[in-house]
């Protein structure tokens, strides 16, 4: 037996016996100092009676490197470097429960204790240790602890002082499938590390395609892009960030090993494999790969991207697709008071082939956890990483500009691909980049200038819809919307739910209690797609789309304020009088005709309002004047376009000069208009009122996530 003496800070001593072959004991831990007097004045009462849950402690270890068999190099700071954790049926729970991985509750008769030491690794691991179920660098500081359950068949549980020896004794930790099989029953190792994840296989990403034209001219009513598109890539999804791993050791050899996030951290995601990315037919060109997809013909080897420009934009497309699958990894594993099980398995390890289960847990422990899926002994609690590359995650691919080249081939060979902060591509020619990029980061997007844009040019590929129709081009107009943050607050969710509520999508009050009960919403993503045909279109310009009569800029502003109402919390701040006057018609009719918002004070109906009050008011009228307006400006010159196509005698009727001369009236219209698109469609109220123009007519689909939870609505 090893003696190890424990002291205080007023000079008592007690001494303690280890069995020999324990790791602290290989490790000669000799001594303990603490600086909680109660620690040793309590060794003689029962375990449940300590008042402490946590003390810290000094560890002296003259060998720490034999800790752990295949790490030469750990090592063990001086000073405060342990901890004894004691949790009792008070405690309800040994680990907070975090709604995925099973809970470990404690009995009235039961007590865990652990012991904890921080350490850190070396440069490497010896060949006798796989890991500790992450990928870890050299240098990397550990948190090892170890939790040992306790319990009586009558009380009073054993002596604090026999508790502690317990926690000493069965100290370790798994870092190979011989540790792990080795591991005590009713204990639980946790190694505290940051790393990375990994699992290997074939990917089908989606593409959600958003083709747009500009208000230029020409506009090729014969380009057409794939409605659905996939690519294929094989591969590795490496998942980095602050971790736990835990490893349950349950009787009849069950084990539960899985990674759990840290609470409060953030993870990020990187597709990648020893040898590259490869997509399918083979070979690494993720830029051939998503253009070939969207544009079907295309040839990208024709279309002059010089090699290392082909080389940029592969990288562009590879991190925009590890930032996107990282948003919505964070979204489905983003508790924000509990750590949560990312990566969790449950092995019976006395069934199923020994040689094959030691070899998917060394693998597991080396931070690859893809053998686990294929073992017959072996059921997923919960991977994020397998129900990512299950859920398709979609990529967004933008093609501004696209209806105006001459061919796709001549598009692809005049533009460059940016990404943004949420993850989007986006394809724009080269020339006129500068209208979304960011200043400071290459081939960035900035996210405001990109949503402005889309909204700019939804106006004016909207409009062209009818006039391609006639040409039998079908094309599905797009309108997306998507919010994300870390740290969303009430408010932000609540404006998007009611986006969701105007939509039809969300039932009213759906939201109520989560929105009352959480501060913050961790990772919460709101993503919003609608699709309208050309028949839908033609109903957000014309009160009658078979007669082609415009709709007037009064009924548009009444629609467009009733939207806004519905968009607006009640509750919050300055939104009651915003509600009140776009309720009002003399109020509204009063600015309309005044249209100076620098005089808007002496309305009579406005001249009660606060400053910040009136501000918010001036910015809703600005909004949906400017939309009224462009609407009515647009909607007279689309009917007159559409009856001269209808006269086109020609074949082609980009040969009649009538009809060209009127499409090219049109697109002075929709240049003027797009120029001008204030922020108020830009948001949440852009997607709100086209859908009720069209009388809900499209097609919607809506995601909510917030702290590891997920709903669906679609219309």
């Amino acid at each position: 037996m090893s003696t190890i003496q424990i002291t205080d800070l007023v000079g008592a001593v007690v001494e303690v016996q280890v069995r020999d072959n324990s790791p602290l004991a290989k490790a000669k831990l000799t001594q303990l100092l603490t600086t909680a007097r109660s620690f040793i004045d309590s060794f003689a009462a029962p375990v449940d009676h300590f008042d402490l849950k946590t003390v810290s402690l000094g560890a002296q270890l003259s060998t720490p490197s034999s800790l752990i068999d295949g790490v030469p190099d750990l090592t063990v700071s001086g000073g405060i470097n342990c901890d004894f954790i004691v949790m009792t049926a008070t405690d309800k729970l040994l680990f907070p429960n975090d709604g995925f991985a099973p809970t470990i509750p404690i009995a009235a008769n039961q007590c865990w204790v652990g012991f904890e030491v921080d350490a850190a690794l070396g440069t490497k691991l010896s060949a006798t240790a796989d890991g500790f179920g992450v990928a870890v660098q050299g240098g990397a500081k550990l948190a090892l602890s170890t939790y040992t359950l306790l319990e009586a068949a009558h009380p009073p549980l054993p002596l604090l002082k026999d508790a502690f020896v317990s926690a000493l004794e069965h100290f370790s930790v798994a870092v190979n499938a011989q540790s792990v099989r080795q591991q005590a029953l009713g204990t639980v190792n946790v190694c505290d590390l940051s790393g990375a994840v990994s699992i290997t296989g074939s990917y089908e990403i989606p593409i959600s395609l958003s083709a747009f034209a500009s208000a230029n001219l020409p506009f090729n009513f014969k380009l057409s892009v794939a409605p659905t598109a996939t690519v294929k890539i094989a591969g590795g999804l490496a998942v980095s960030g602050d971790f736990l791993v835990r490893s349950h050791k349950l009787p009849d050899n069950v084990l539960q090993i899985g990674v759990y996030k840290k609470k409060g951290s953030t993870l990020c995601a990187s597709l990648t494999a020893s040898t590259g990315i490869e997509v399918a037919g083979g070979g690494t060109d993720l830029l051939g790969a998503v253009l070939n997809a969207a544009l079907p013909g295309v040839d990208v080897t024709k279309c002059g991207i010089s090699a290392d420009t082909a080389k940029d934009l592969n990288k562009v497309i590879k991190d925009s697709l590890d930032h996107s699958i990282s948003i919505g990894l964070n979204a489905m594993c983003s508790a924000a008071d509990t750590h949560e099980a990312a990566v969790l398995y449950e092995i019976r390890l006395d069934q199923g082939d020994a040689a094959e289960t030691d070899q998917a847990l060394q693998s597991a422990l080396k931070g690859d956890w893809t053998p686990l899926e294929s073992l017959t002994n072996a059921r997923r609690l919960r991977n994020i990483i397998v129900e990512t590359r299950e859920r398709k995650h979609t990529l967004s691919l933008n093609l501004l500009g696209f209806y105006n080249a001459t061919s796709a081939t001549d598009y692809i060979s005049k533009c460059t691909i940016l990404r943004d902060d949420t993850g989007q591509l986006t394809i724009v020619d080269s020339e006129k980049a500068g209208r979304i990029a960011a200043t400071s980061t290459p081939y960035s997007a900035n996210s405001d200038k990109l949503r402005t844009a889309l909204a700019q040019d939804f106006i004016t590929t909207a409009s062209y819809a009818p006039v391609g129709s006639k040409f039998n081009a079908n094309f599905t107009i797009v309108q997306d919307y998507l919010d994300y943050s870390n740290k969303m607050r009430p408010q932000q969710l609540k404006e998007n739910v009611l986006l969701g509520n105007a939509l039809g999508l969300i039932p009213s009050g759906a939201f109520d209690t989560v929105l009352a009960k959480n501060a913050t919403f961790s990772h919460a993503r709101v993503s919003l797609s609608l699709h309208y045909d050309s028949a839908a279109v033609m109903s957000i310009f014309f009160s009658n789309p078979a007669n082609r009569v415009p709709r007037t800029r009064e009924g548009l502003e009444r629609e467009g304020r009733k939207v806004m109402i519905a968009l607006l919390d009640p509750s919050e701040d300055g939104n009651a009088a915003r509600i009140r006057i776009l309720n009002n018609d003399a109020a509204w009719s009063a600015m309309d005709d005044d249209g100076n918002t620098s005089s808007f004070a002496a309305i009579p109906e406005l001249g009660s309002l606060s400053p910040t009050e009136l501000g918010a008011v001036s910015t809703d009228w600005v909004g949906i004047r400017w939309w009224a307006d462009a609407i009515s400006k647009v909607a007279p010159e689309l009917a007159i376009t559409l009856s001269a196509l209808d006269r086109a005698s020609a074949k082609d009727p980009t040969t009649d000069p009538g009809f060209m001369r009127q499409h090219k009236i049109l697109a002075a219209i929709l240049g003027a208009v797009a120029r001008e698109t204030k922020a108020a469609f830009v948001n949440t109220w852009g997607p709100a009122v086209i859908s009720a123009l069209s009388g809900q007519r499209g097609t919607a689909q809506m995601d909510v996530a917030w702290d590891s939870k997920i709903q669906h609505f679609e219309r």
